[in-house]
């Protein structure tokens, strides 16, 4: 018997949130998301993701390897209604949407600092927050 029925008859917990895995998880607090090179999308189903109401933006870059785009932010938005995406060009990737680096960062951890020769990292950061900025203001109110 395979373990995930193993362990919906024999622990309560699981049973129950596997029970619960259906019913909306919306919360009322969240009224518009921008999502910045999202991963593991394929872990959302379309049906879940197709009930999604509120306003949605996606960005991502074309030449992201840990978060290829069809699989992520091309799959959340073919099944989000509405949702609006970027996909910048190539040579940006997962990591250029990370504060560039310092001297030592790059040290470091060269490899969250490192784009491509023609990719500015800072472009990308000023593209992508003037994009958040405008999203926001169009779809958020601060009832004042």
């Amino acid at each position: 018997m395979p373990k995930a029925i193993q362990l919906f008859h024999t622990d309560t917990h699981y049973a129950a949130t596997l029970n619960e895995s259906a019913e909306t998880h919306r919360d009322p607090r969240i009224k518009a998301v921008f999502a910045i090179a999202p991963a593991v999308a394929e872990v959302f189903s379309p049906e879940t993701l197709t009930k999604i109401s509120i306003p949605v933006e996606i960005v991502a870059g074309a030449s992201d390897p840990v978060a290829p785009p069809a699989s992520n932010a091309s799959y959340l938005a073919d099944y989000i209604p509405h949702a609006k995406i970027t996909i910048y060009p190539d040579g940006v990737a997962h990591y250029t949407f990370l504060d560039t680096c310092t001297t030592e960062g790059k040290r470091q951890s060269a490899e969250f600092c490192v784009d491509a020769p023609s990719v500015s990292r800072d472009a990308v950061h000023h593209e992508t927050a003037l994009k958040a900025a405008s999203f926001f203001d169009k779809n958020l109110t601060l009832g004042l």
